[in-house]
């Protein structure tokens, strides 16, 4: 793809920062896992509780309390992903070396390290991820990284690989590849990237955080890759209590829907920007007015309409932002660019233009 010129400014620490939210039924294999991994690097693991009702913390608090390894932090409230990542951050004075950020319901391999200090060394790398495979079912694969495709409509946040056989996937990539960005569930940061690109917007609260971070990376004339040969497996949905109910299906809509106009008015280059939003803004209206048809239920769709109603009253905060960054772009812009119009180059293929 795009080869960029640099070299890498790799670190010697790694902070794995486990974000756990009513999680008690997972977060200590995952942190037990990471425990047990095999480093070339000093680490230490930080898990990050966003103010858990289960009783999560006091349970870290005990368990770990012994380990010289293991951090337990306790926010004052339930921050979101991205939210809580920035706060543990902050409280931790913003570590140097490798940043590596996991959901609580995660297990690692324990060689799932080494291949991603590999990766760094390739140069201009600002964030490397694992293909992450399904827990219950390691053998396939639930993503290998966020990644730009085309269903007639482009989509920016596209799982790559989902659903194939992880060992015939292995033997056709066995080196690093660049994606938008890597699968969400676990990923490693070189901390000055991290930093250079604004970190996470603790606006999205949940959901698209990955696709704001990945065209970031991108617009900063640096790389997010997937290292095939690191893998870990995903639980997935563990934070959700009990089954899930209408009104947390409308708030999940309208935080997806509204993080994800937000990233691009924010992030894409002006000259793919109309195109990308009008037709991303059509595929998110016909789906949900198709869904609510389906499901009978006309909140999904409100919920779209408030999303974009977000991103009128916000346009200032987010055109603010845009600019803020936009100074700090250089070539990442025609990197991106190219990029975007590749995929419409394909879409516009299927449809006959």
């Amino acid at each position: 793809m795009f080869k960029l010129s640099g070299q890498p400014g790799l670190g010697s620490e790694l902070t794995i920062l486990v974000l756990s939210y009513n999680n008690i039924r997972h977060v200590d294999a995952c942190v037990d896992s990471f425990l047990s991994a095999q480093y070339g690097v000093d680490f230490r693991v930080v898990v990050v509780d966003n103010a858990s009702t289960d009783g999560s913390l006091e349970h870290l608090l005990a368990r770990y309390a012994s380990n010289p390894r293991v951090k337990v932090l306790g926010l004052d409230r339930n921050h979101g992903f991205g939210g809580g990542i920035m706060k543990a951050l902050e409280l931790l004075g913003f570590p140097s070396g490798y940043l590596a950020f996991s959901n609580a319901d995660l297990r690692v391999d324990p060689g799932w390290f080494p291949p991603i200090m590999d990766a760094f060394r390739l140069g201009d790398v600002a964030a490397v991820g694992p293909v992450v495979c399904y827990y219950h079912k390691p053998g396939v694969i639930q993503g290998a990284g966020k990644i730009l495709r085309s269903r007639w409509v482009p989509t920016m946040n596209a799982d790559y690989a989902k659903n194939e056989d992880y060992y015939t996937f292995l033997r056709a990539h066995t080196e690093p590849f660049p994606v938008l960005y890597p699968d969400g569930a676990l990923v490693v940061f070189d901390s000055e990237a991290f930093k250079a690109i604004g970190g996470f917007d603790t606006s999205f609260f949940l959901y698209r955080e990955q696709m704001d971070l990945g065209l970031r990376i991108w617009l900063s004339g640096r790389r997010a890759l997937t290292a095939p040969a690191s893998r870990a497996y995903h639980v997935g949905g563990a934070s959700s209590v009990g089954r899930y109910t209408r009104s947390l299906t409308h708030r999940n809509y309208y935080l997806s829907h509204k993080n994800n106009i937000r990233a691009i008015l924010k992030d894409l280059p002006i000259s793919v920007l109309p195109p990308v939003l009008g037709l991303v803004s059509l595929r998110l209206l016909v789906y949900s007015m198709l869904k609510s048809v389906a499901v009978r239920d006309p909140l999904i769709l409100l919920a779209t309409v408030r999303a974009a109603a977000w991103n009128i009253a916000n346009l200032g905060d987010t055109m603010a932002e845009r600019a803020k960054f936009r100074r700090a772009a250089c070539r990442g812009y025609w990197v991106l660019e190219q990029l975007i119009k590749a995929e419409f180059d394909v879409v516009a293929s299927k449809s006959g233009r």
